[in-house]
This record gives structure tokens, sequence and C-alpha cells, in this order.
């Protein structure tokens, strides 16, 4: 299991490859680590999203600040 560290990153690395699918990029490659790397489409950006609104989850119930609500994020095609 990745540590709090690493979920922010990747939670950073999401959130910016929503944004640049959000503005027309086509497609998005993210790189964790030497092995593992992941590419976004716009197709994909509904999949994306759940994985940032996972990855916030995590993030908060780790840092104690889960209120039990997730936040969604609007996603317009």
């Amino acid at each position: 299991m990745a540590d709090l560290a690493t979920k922010k990153l990747w939670l950073a690395e999401a959130e910016i490859a929503l944004h640049k699918l959000s503005t027309g990029q086509q497609v998005v490659s993210v790189q964790y680590d030497e092995q593992s790397r992941t590419e976004w489409r716009a197709s994909s950006m509904t999949q994306l999203s759940a994985y940032i609104t996972r990855l916030r989850a995590e993030i908060a119930t780790e840092e104690g600040t889960d209120t039990g609500k997730r936040r969604s994020i609007a996603v317009s095609y």
C-alpha cells in the first residue's frame, strides 16, 4: 500500500491529467514509477474522475479528515 505522500503525489498528477483532458489534450500519460505508467484519454474521463475521488477519500481517511462525504468531480464533455 502506498504511503500518504505518494497518494498525494498521485492525486496531484491525476488532477493535472484531468485538467489537460478537459482542455482538449487527447491523451495524457502519468508515470508513477519506473515500471508503472497509465494513459488516460478523453473517453476515460469518468474513470479518471472516479480515481481522483478514491484517492481523495483515502487521503482524507489517513489524515483523519474524512467526514463520510465524498466530493464528486464534475466532468463535462
